[in-house]
């Protein structure tokens, strides 16, 4: 069995959602008392939250790829990063690895053609809805992105902040965000992406709204 190096704490709420379906789904691939062999480092988020400068960004790419490397040395056979803004430095670590960095962006791709769909609604952080290694990486393989406008996104990255990574997920917020994935939906997605591991927790998978395959 290969040994998977996971960076998680960005979230720590989401990194149990990367620890837990990565043991599910080996288990069920491998069955009896089969689980995953890896490596956690758990950061402390507050010194890892997103930056607002690209000197800050830099900084940060920096500290995540000094962590890659020692889950590397460790004996890790691939890097995964337990959440969906780092990626925006993604290309600066994998430079520093020998082994695999695996992108949850181009891993989304690869999903969304195995299914018709070939447009879709993108929601996260305003680094990951604005900064572009989402998209840009979904039009190299043929998906067409689609982003809220500029207070729904406002609105989506403060609920994400100040309720969900502090563990608060409210209703108000889940209808209020339903209704941006109705407003995707009317301008042609026909997949939503949730590009922030929180959101799958305020929305669970299979919650409908007209037209949309969430």
């Amino acid at each position: 069995m290969r040994t998977l190096g996971l960076i998680g704490g960005t979230s720590w709420l989401s990194t149990m959602d990367y620890y837990r379906i990565i043991n599910t789904e080996t288990n069920r691939r491998l069955s009896g008392f089969s689980s995953a062999q890896m490596y956690l480092h758990s950061v402390n988020f507050a010194d890892f939250l997103p930056p607002e400068t690209e000197a800050g960004w830099q900084d940060l790419a920096g500290r995540f790829s000094q962590i890659a490397l020692k889950l590397q040395q460790a004996g890790a056979d691939g890097i995964l990063l337990c959440a969906n803004t780092p990626h925006y430095v993604a290309p600066a670590i994998r430079s520093a690895l020998s082994v695999p960095l695996i992108h949850i962006a181009e891993a989304t791709g690869t999903e969304i053609l195995r299914t018709p769909i070939r447009t879709v609604g993108l929601l996260g952080t305003k680094f990951t809805m604005e900064k572009r290694f989402y998209t840009d990486t979904l039009g190299a393989m043929g998906i067409d992105t689609i982003i809220p406008d500029d207070e729904d996104r406002i609105y989506i990255h403060r609920a994400i902040f100040d309720e969900m990574i502090p563990g608060r997920f409210l209703d108000t917020t889940k209808n209020k965000i339903l209704e941006i994935i109705a407003r995707l939906a009317d301008r042609g997605a026909e997949g939503i992406i949730f590009g922030c591991t929180e959101l799958p927790i305020l929305i669970k998978q299979g919650t409908r709204v007209p037209h949309v395959i969430i």
